[in-house]
């Protein structure tokens, strides 16, 4: 019975720092889980968000590096996005986000997980830049005969938003069939060799002024960084970013002003070391909660 009870606390835990229920109606900023991977060819990342969750009080609430207490972001964990299917995700997750007008985390699940939210912020109208933080360019047009497949939502979200209003950044793989629309300079590009050869400030700038008209999401594909930081991943790829190279990007883009929602996806519990990757992952969600309400403690507006 002891272990029931600690695992459905576990499943129930809410983000460190969240504000407690009867507050939530008080929540600028708003966190909520996707557990679904199965676009994925080796699954586990359904138990990401939990375990993001549960990874977040192994650390400080205070940030050192900004001097920032983040439960006074004011943000609440709404808990899970469910749902039976891919097909009836977007559907599922319009209904639960549609009265929440604040900045959103979404926890995922698999990268395909990305589409239905960008779908989402597209069905307001207006254009709608996305930057994807990954080891692969995810541009197939079909992977094992799964057109939704985390292999191919990318291509998929550029059909949604155009392709010139998405933005890659850390590739280091992509497929014969994939290079060739990379090479047609439809899309923004950012290998994570040019990153580490060129300089962050200089990227980091020009991806700032890439979603200075309409609104932005910022997608993390958490095998963006180098293994060795993230090894709780499906597919790891050598010569990735480092944490400190991704938090840097991440925090100068939001504080351009536009990006209203992030997603964290593709941790595997199952393929974690010590939970590192799950981790990981929570100091970005801290980080990015931190940059949102910098952003608009500095007169920045949603």
């Amino acid at each position: 019975m002891r272990f029931f009870s600690a695992f459905s606390e576990f499943l129930n835990m809410k983000f460190i720092g969240s504000l407690i229920n009867k507050d939530a109606n008080k929540a600028k900023y708003g966190i909520f889980g996707i557990p679904f991977d199965r676009n994925s060819f080796i699954r586990g990342a359904r138990r990401g968000a939990a375990a993001i969750r549960a990874s977040s009080h192994r650390l400080e609430s205070f940030l050192w590096q900004q001097k920032f207490e983040v439960s006074m972001a004011r943000f609440y964990d709404f808990g899970d996005i469910r749902a039976l299917n891919y097909r009836s995700l977007y559907k599922h997750l319009s209904k639960r986000t549609s009265n929440f007008k604040g900045r959103s985390i979404f926890l995922g699940g698999d990268h395909s997980v990305t589409l239905p939210i960008v779908k989402s912020l597209a069905a307001r109208g207006g254009k709608v830049k996305v930057i994807s933080f990954d080891a692969h360019a995810d541009l197939r047009d079909s992977y094992l005969k799964n057109r939704f497949s985390n292999a191919c939502v990318m291509r998929r979200v550029a059909e949604v938003v155009g392709f010139e209003n998405v933005a890659e950044v850390g590739v280091r793989s992509c497929s014969y069939e994939e290079f060739g629309l990379i090479q047609s300079g439809s899309l923004r590009i950012y290998g994570a060799d040019v990153i580490k050869g060129e300089g962050l400030s200089r990227i980091a700038e020009e991806l700032a002024d890439f979603t200075s008209s309409g609104i932005a999401h910022l997608s993390i594909d958490i095998d963006v960084l180098d293994p060795c930081y993230a090894p709780g991943v499906e597919d790891p790829e050598p010569e990735g970013l480092s944490v400190s190279e991704l938090i840097y990007l991440i925090r100068e883009i939001i504080r351009a002003g536009n990006v209203v929602s992030c997603d964290i996806v593709e941790v595997n519990p199952r393929l974690d070391v010590n939970g590192l990757t799950s981790v990981v992952a929570a100091k970005i969600a801290l980080e990015v909660l931190a940059s949102f309400w910098e952003l608009e403690a500095g007169g920045g507006k949603l």
